[in-house]
C-alpha cells in the first residue's frame, strides 16, 4: 500500500482528499504546515508527498528542501500543489519537487496522477519530471469529486 503525506493549510480540503485516497487503498497522513511536514516525513515514511507551496509558518518549497536532505526521502515523490502559476519549471538541480500540479486539482485528476507514478523515483531522471502546466490533458477530470 502506498503512503501519501498531504500538506496544506486548508484542513477541509486535505481531509476530504485523504478520505478519498484512503477509500481508494492509500494510507494517508495530513499536516497543515511545512514544519510538521518535515517531522511527518521522517516518522510516516511516505512514498508520495503532496505539498502546498504557500502556507503560514514554513512554506512548502523550504519544507521540501529540508525533506530532501533526509536520507530515506531522497527518492520519495514530492509533488508541488499550488495555485501559483509563476512557479519555476521542474528540473533545476536544486528543485526539491518532482512535479507540479496547479490548483484547482480535481480528485479524479489527482488520483490518476498518483496512480501513474512509478514505485521508485530516480531523482532528476526523465521519468521523474512532469510539469502539469505544460500538458494538462492526461489529467483532465472525468467526474466532479471536489477539488484541491
Amino acid at each position: 500500500m502506498r503512503k501519501i503525506l498531504l500538506v496544506d493549510d486548508t484542513p477541509e480540503t486535505i481531509s476530504l482528499f485523504a478520505a478519498l485516497l484512503t477509500r481508494d487503498g492509500y494510507e494517508c497522513m495530513t499536516v497543515d504546515d511545512g514544519w510538521p511536514a518535515i517531522t511527518a516525513a521522517a516518522s510516516f515514511d511516505p512514498d508520495v508527498i503532496l505539498m502546498d507551496i504557500e502556507m503560514p509558518g514554513l512554506d512548502g518549497y523550504s519544507a521540501a528542501q529540508v525533506i530532501r536532505t533526509q536520507e530515506r526521502r531522497r527518492s520519495c515523490w514530492i509533488i508541488a500543489v499550488s495555485g501559483k502559476l509563476d512557479l519555476p519549471a521542474v528540473g533545476a538541480l536544486d528543485d526539491p519537487f518532482d512535479a507540479r500540479l496547479v490548483k484547482p486539482v480535481s480528485y479524479t485528476a489527482l488520483r490518476k496522477f498518483v496512480s501513474t507514478l512509478p514505485e521508485t523515483n530516480e531523482r532528476k531522471s526523465s521519468i521523474s519530471k512532469y510539469d502539469y502546466r505544460a500538458d494538462p490533458a492526461p489529467f483532465e477530470p472525468t467526474e466532479p469529486a471536489g477539488s484541491w
